[in-house]
């Protein structure tokens, strides 16, 4: 067995509130396991992905403020070393994890012989944070909390040995489960600890629109913006007073031409060098041609068109030009995202720095973007046809790189400090044909750096490049 030394000793130590420790299976009508399913505490914001058996875990732990504990019989860590005893030869393991259990290291794994051990925990490259160190011996396993980037350590009781510090105070919240092609379930909890039986989703009774994804926004909020710089803060809470299908991929080539040949006599195609083909993603049209293309698309599809206009000039969808807009959101045809509905769509049920997490590990971002890997020019490959990469939890495809998506939104730097909270439209339009749009997600010729769902990008109204597309949105 392992010996814990037994010291009475007084620390610094976090205090723990609105602790979350929530676990369950999402299936559908069937009994049969829901994969990558969003699950999210509306309240809090927590949020995770089902695996593929259809299980969930939500865990959090969050220090709120400083105390004096007494620690009696729990796992010794001093100067970053553990300190244990063995009383015959064991085979041991002392592995350092997150909080979501994924092991981060494997400091320790081998047989140590009878006595006084001392295992010094390696330097983290990590964020400053909370992590977790478990020492396995057998089938009983001892697991401390650790702070990187504090001056003390920090370490709660092993959880075979003392009660868990997790708080169970009531709540009011509710778990909101999405999973696209099924209804959206909401279930009001009292508590953040416990386990749940398991939750059914439904088939969407919806009526499924070719090539959209429908982002059940209504009544949903969440927490927008983020980064350091100030257009991007300060963070603040929006919420939606409707749903709305966007589309699965940015707008390509072949939908584009095929539209504007028919809506518009003098329409030719923009001047496409890099990907040139039906599916490759749209470049080299302004926020002008993305405005003349979904009223175009709307008239095609039999739906009431969002956008008025005093006048429009040179060549519609080829470096077009209109001044006097004006919009109605309370039509059913096809429009620009506003930045916040991108932004809800982009992350996908999550509250990190890309939907897919926040690692810039190049393997990994290969699997979700195109970008710039490097600085040197012969390394970037220009737009690509879409929906090559993997998508996000909506479903939704190159919401990160490939190119720069024009949303509705005139641009402010300053927006974000007096947004309204309920269905941000923009600060509002303007005559000026040449004043900054709000645009997002970033494109095949940024850096890593650059490519995060809160990151905003801005162009006037007559920018045309290669690097810059759209993809358009409808209320349900």
């Amino acid at each position: 067995m392992i010996k814990i030394i037994c010291s009475l000793i007084l620390l610094l130590t976090y205090g723990y509130s609105q602790d979350v420790n929530l676990k369950g299976k999402i299936v559908n009508e069937n009994g049969i396991p829901l994969s990558v399913a969003v699950v999210t505490l509306a309240n809090s914001g927590l949020t995770d992905t089902t695996n593929d058996d259809g299980t969930f875990h939500l865990l959090r732990s969050t220090p709120t403020g400083v105390i004096v504990k007494s620690t009696l019989n729990a796992l010794e860590i001093s100067d970053n070393t553990v300190l244990f005893s063995l009383s015959t030869a064991q085979k041991v393991s002392l592995t350092l994890s997150d909080l979501n259990g994924r092991e981060l290291n494997n400091v320790h794994q081998g047989m140590l012989q009878e006595g006084m051990h001392a295992i010094t925990l390696p330097l983290l490259d990590y964020s400053p944070g909370i992590y977790l160190v478990k020492l396995q011996m057998g089938a009983k396993s001892y697991i401390s909390k650790v702070y990187s980037g504090l001056s003390q350590t920090k370490y709660r009781y092993p959880v075979s040995d003392s009660p868990s510090l997790l708080k169970t105070t009531a709540v009011e919240d509710t778990l909101v489960i999405f999973k696209n092609g099924y209804d959206t379930t909401k279930i009001a909890i009292s508590s953040y600890v416990g386990g749940l039986t398991e939750i059914v989703l439904a088939r969407s009774s919806v009526t499924a629109v070719k090539g959209m994804v429908l982002i059940f926004a209504k009544d949903a909020s969440f927490q927008m913006g983020g980064g350091k710089t100030a257009q991007e803060l300060p963070v603040h809470t929006v919420s939606f007073t409707r749903n709305f299908w966007m589309d699965e991929t940015e707008v390509t080539q072949g939908e584009y031409s095929k539209i504007m040949k028919a809506t518009f006599s003098e329409y030719f195609d923009p001047a496409w060098d890099y990907c040139i083909g039906p599916e490759c993603a749209l470049y080299r049209v302004n926020w002008a041609d993305a405005i003349l293309f979904c009223n175009a698309k709307s008239v095609q599809d039999g739906f009431d068109t969002v956008y008025s206009y005093a006048s429009r000039s040179r060549i519609p969808g080829n470096g077009g030009v209109i001044a006097g807009l004006t919009a109605d959101f309370t039509k059913n045809g096809y429009r620009l995202p506003t930045e916040a509905e991108w932004e809800y769509a982009a992350r996908g049920g999550t509250t990190t720095m890309h939907y897919w997490g926040d690692s810039e590990d190049k393997s990994e971002m290969e699997q979700y973007a195109w970008y710039n890997l490097s600085s040197a020019d012969a390394d970037l490959p220009g737009p690509q046809p879409v929906g090559m990469k993997l998508p996000n939890n909506y479903g939704l495809y190159d919401m990160l790189g490939n190119v720069t998506e024009f949303c509705y939104d005139w641009f402010t730097y300053d927006y974000y400090a007096k947004s309204p909270e309920v269905d941000p439209i923009g600060p509002g339009p303007s005559l000026v044909p040449d004043y900054h749009h709000s645009m997002r997600g970033g494109n095949w010729s940024i850096q890593a750096s650059h490519l995060r769902v809160h990151k905003r990008f801005s162009g006037t109204g007559v920018l045309n490049t290669v690097a810059h597309g759209f993809r358009t949105v409808r209320n349900e």
